[in-house]
């Protein structure tokens, strides 16, 4: 193989395969220190629970409940976190290796189908981890947000295989299905915001900074159709956007994590 005659795209993908093979190795021993320590992260409520209501007929009132559904535990989460860096490294290399040419075919097709697949599994194992961080509790709205972002995703891939200007529709739609998603997020951390205010506590800046910046990362996915259709250009162009903007929504993710759970090992009351 001739390095200098490689295609940059197949390059700057095996420079991404090293990195999040190297972001997954780095986060699982890390993660393995903190929760293996003595002060290690604990006692976090991460039970997501059905709710429920009874009928009380003599009050004449529907009672609300909780049905226990299942529990994630901190390493639920340092799993998830590993396992999306473990599937997108996987993804940039076949990306770089580009058996029988199937990803520059598919890049010199204006439409990277395999970029929505593996965004369908990696995007929606990240949303899960925002919402359990965010403190989403009932377990339908996960299937609500799985689903959502699995469509969210494929938007993508109908806006690549539409012509203008219909393919206008498939970036809308997306655009409210993200807003659908984030707003049971959004909506779940202001309620556990609210309790912890009544209770005396605030909240930890890195969980506001979770939020906000992978909302930010998940909106600025969309935008890239939008530029796509305003100014056009190289698809090549789009293409490294894209998987810039999944390393740093990766990373972001993984570094903002790493570092709330290793402030509460250090805390001398971690609960």
């Amino acid at each position: 193989m001739d390095w200098k005659k490689l295609d940059p795209l197949r390059k700057y993908n095996l420079v991404l395969f090293i990195v999040h093979l190297v972001l997954a190795v780095v986060f699982t021993f890390y993660f393995r220190r903190i929760l293996n320590s003595e002060t290690a992260v604990s006692r976090i409520n991460l039970t997501l629970y059905q709710h429920i209501f009874s009928y009380d007929p003599n009050s004449l009132e529907f009672q609300p409940g909780n049905k226990e559904g299942f529990k994630f535990t901190e390493q639920s989460v340092v799993n998830l976190i590993v396992s999306f860096f473990a599937v997108t490294a996987a993804f940039h290399l076949f990306y770089f290796l580009n058996p029988n040419n199937l990803y520059l075919n598919a890049v010199g097709n204006k439409n990277n189908y395999f970029r929505w697949v593996e965004y369908s599994i990696s995007a929606t194992i990240m949303l899960v981890i925002i919402a359990i961080l965010s403190g989403v509790k009932d377990v339908n709205n996960y299937f609500l947000m799985v689903s959502s972002g699995f469509g969210m995703i494929w938007t993508g891939q109908w806006f690549e295989t539409s012509k203008k200007p219909s393919n206008w529709v498939p970036i809308i739609v997306g655009f409210i299905l993200l807003a659908g998603a984030f707003q049971v997020i959004l909506s779940s951390f202001r309620a556990r915001l609210s309790e912890a205010k009544a209770a005396g506590f605030n909240l930890p800046t890195w969980l506001w900074m979770t939020v906000i910046i992978l909302f930010i990362f998940y909106a600025s996915f969309g935008f890239v159709p939008v530029a796509q259709n305003v100014w056009g250009g190289d698809y090549r162009r789009y293409e490294k956007a894209y998987l810039t903007l999944s390393l740093a929504s990766k990373a972001s993710l993984g570094i903002l994590v790493g570092y709330g759970f290793g402030q509460r090992s250090k805390a001398e009351n971690a609960n």
